[in-house]
């Protein structure tokens, strides 16, 4: 009975030991155990935020670089569009000094023309031999060395007084050429006006004028048998011509080449 009892006694003893030793792991495990479990979830929780960090990043990056790529496009079209209408314009103000040059010189040409054309109508100047004292070959072969049509030179010559016939020939022939000429500048004018100074079209137009009426009552004295020099718009042409071809060749210069 007693021996029973004692093995009883020993069992329990070897159970109790595994137990208090067991018991001693456990009560002194659960800090470690607790630090790796903390230690292995704050290792997870910083690597997946680290991860979200790196995608958000990653997006904010991305979505900057469409911005500043967008950004980017649309300076640079804006730029080439100022490029382009820079050019346009360089080449349209070159285009447009180039046709004021042209309708400039155009129009002084012309006014030149009309303007001497009309001088030579009103003074009506004419120097020639005395036709009367010439052989009729010899008047023959002086209407031969001037630009007068066959039809001007036999009625001269069939005239009774040849020198009369003559000086009147050449004043139609100045009135005629002065009126074309007038004519055509006021054309070349009306063209050009559009790429010539309002001021300038407007002097050029006024001489013209004045021209134009001197021609006018030249021709009127002629119809009517007077040789003289009228006395109010042909006399203000022939003292003012100096100072209005002045005052127009100023003007141009003006244009030409201080534009």
């Amino acid at each position: 009975m007693q021996e029973w009892l004692w093995n009883i006694f020993t069992y329990l003893m070897q159970i109790g030991g595994a137990g208090v030793i067991v018991l001693t792991f456990i009560g002194l495990a659960p800090a470690r155990v607790g630090e790796r479990l903390f230690g292995h979830y704050f290792d997870r929780k910083l690597a997946d935020l680290k991860l979200e960090h790196d995608s958000q990043l990653e997006d904010v990056k991305h979505a900057h670089d469409s911005q500043l790529a967008e950004v980017k496009h649309d300076y640079d079209a804006q730029i080439e569009e100022l490029k382009s209408k820079l050019a346009r314009l360089g080449d349209r103000g070159v285009r447009s000094n180039e046709r004021e040059f042209n309708a400039t010189v155009a129009a002084w040409e012309a006014f030149v023309e009309a303007f001497d054309a009309s001088q030579r109508c009103v003074i009506s100047y004419i120097q020639h031999p005395d036709l009367s004292k010439m052989a009729e070959t010899d008047v023959a072969e002086f209407l031969a060395s001037t630009e007068l049509s066959e039809r001007q030179k036999n009625e001269i010559i069939r005239a009774t007084d040849k020198n009369t016939a003559y000086a009147n020939v050449l004043r139609w022939s100045f009135v005629f050429e002065a009126q074309k000429a007038l004519y055509n500048a006021r054309i070349v004018l009306r063209k050009q006006v559009i790429f010539i100074t309002a001021e300038l079209s407007d002097k050029i137009s006024k001489v013209l004028d004045l021209c134009s009426e001197a021609v006018i009552e030249h021709e009127t004295g002629m119809r009517h048998g007077s040789r003289e020099i009228g006395t109010t718009t042909s006399v203000a042409l022939i003292e003012k011509r100096a100072p209005l071809y002045s005052e127009v060749l100023a003007m141009v210069r003006g244009r030409l080449f201080n534009a």
